[in-house]
């Protein structure tokens, strides 16, 4: 009986050691997580630069005034009588380009049929006026071949104006002309690089009847800085969030006991 009770005693202990004792054991487990990726998108952005242009300036108008001018009751221009030339030196303006010429004919007082006639002079320069003398001498006719100017003057001065006449280039004209002071016809045409305009006026008796002004239009272009805004195609990289799974590998601490009958 004693060996019984002692044979039990010795089995339970070790029972009960074996019951108690923890040895690690590993596992496999799955785990959700979220990772964060990354997309590739377009768009369209705005930036500024700085940009060198061009600008045409066209507003600025050249007032000139008459270097001199004469006139006479005693000629005619192509058969027409009476004659007022005025004559205009144009500037050297070099920063400029492109100048047209502007003609305002202004209210005639009276009306009276009247011509202008525009010509480039650069070439054959100014037409003065006649000799006061020998046009109260009497009617003296020049040997001109094509007679723009006749009437009474001496022939030394009548050949010399319908010369340069004659080598002087037209630039255009008008006839019948008639406005009223609010409202001045105006006349343009192109100069070129001229340095010396005349305008040749025919019809009316007096000149206060035959009231013409002249200025520049000029075409200027300047180089100017501005800051301009523009677009373009740019590509940013967009996250976004995606859901995944993994396997890890984890380690407990179980009994013995439950390592060896689960085998």
């Amino acid at each position: 009986m004693k060996y019984n009770i002692f044979y039990l005693s010795l089995i339970l202990t070790f029972y009960m050691g074996i019951n108690t004792a923890c040895v690690n054991r590993e596992y496999t487990i799955t785990e959700n997580y979220t990772d964060t990726e990354y997309r590739t998108e377009f768009t369209t952005e705005k930036y500024s630069e700085n940009v060198t242009i061009e600008v045409d300036d066209t507003a600025f108008e050249y007032e000139l005034k008459p270097l001199f001018s004469w006139s006479s009751t005693l000629l005619s221009f192509k058969d027409i009588a009476y004659i007022r030339y005025c004559a205009y030196d144009i500037p050297d303006l070099q920063q400029y380009e492109g100048a047209r010429l502007k003609v305002a004919v202004w209210e005639q007082l009276q009306y009276e049929k009247m011509i202008i006639r525009v010509f480039d002079m650069t070439s054959t320069g100014h037409i003065y006026a006649p000799d006061a003398y020998n046009a109260e001498a009497g009617a003296i006719e020049g040997s001109s071949d094509r007679p723009w100017i006749t009437g009474k003057s001496s022939a030394t001065w009548l050949d010399s104006a319908n010369s340069i006449i004659n080598g002087a280039k037209f630039l255009g004209g008008r006839t019948n002309i008639w406005s009223n002071s609010d409202n001045p016809h105006i006349l343009e045409y192109e100069i070129g690089k001229a340095r010396n305009i005349a305008f040749i006026i025919s019809g009316p008796l007096n000149p206060w009847n035959a009231n013409v002004t002249a200025s520049l239009l000029l075409n200027r272009t300047q180089i100017k800085n501005q800051v301009v805004t523009r677009e373009r195609n740019a590509s940013i990289e967009v996250p976004y969030e995606v859901q995944k799974q993994r396997n890890l590998s984890v380690v407990k601490q179980v009994p013995i006991w439950d390592l060896l009958f689960s085998r």
